[in-house]
């Protein structure tokens, strides 16, 4: 296999991870809007405590998966990283593909895993932030 190709292996990690997040992300926000916006739902969730529960159930379970799929995720970037690192293809890469000009091949290597590579940080990040966005949906349903 290719470096650019173990390079777009990566990219498809990140592009996974960053829909995972977003699509999290989005369905507390558009469930928080729903109680929001909706005298309906509102007054469902009141006078109907099994749904009331499913729904804070549901966004707790959604929350713990999400956790786990962005660390596994992390995992499988961090992985194919260090695997990266150990071809003869990373080893010998030292032309640009687009000019056929050598270049730094470590500088340029570098620069081309590191912007695609899920860092530790990623997934903590991503974690708190939809935590807070999970507490809030719960509480939200909770005071209704």
């Amino acid at each position: 296999m290719e470096l650019r190709d173990l390079i777009s292996l990566q990219s498809e990690i990140l592009k996974d991870y960053l829909n995972n997040v977003w699509t999290t992300f989005a369905t507390y926000v558009l469930g928080m809007s729903w109680i929001i916006t909706f005298a309906e739902s509102r007054t469902f969730l009141h006078d109907t405590p099994a749904a009331r529960h499913a729904v804070i159930i549901a966004a707790g379970l959604i929350l713990l998966i999400e956790i786990g799929t962005l660390f596994f995720l992390r995992y499988k970037s961090e992985s194919l990283y260090r695997y990266i690192q150990t071809t003869k293809e990373w080893t010998t890469y030292a032309l640009s593909e687009s000019e056929g000009q050598p270049i730094d091949s470590k500088a340029s290597k570098l620069i081309l895993l590191e912007t695609r590579r899920i860092t530790i940080l990623f997934p903590i990040i991503s974690s708190i932030i939809g935590a807070i966005l999970c507490f809030s949906f719960i509480t939200m349903v909770v005071c209704l």
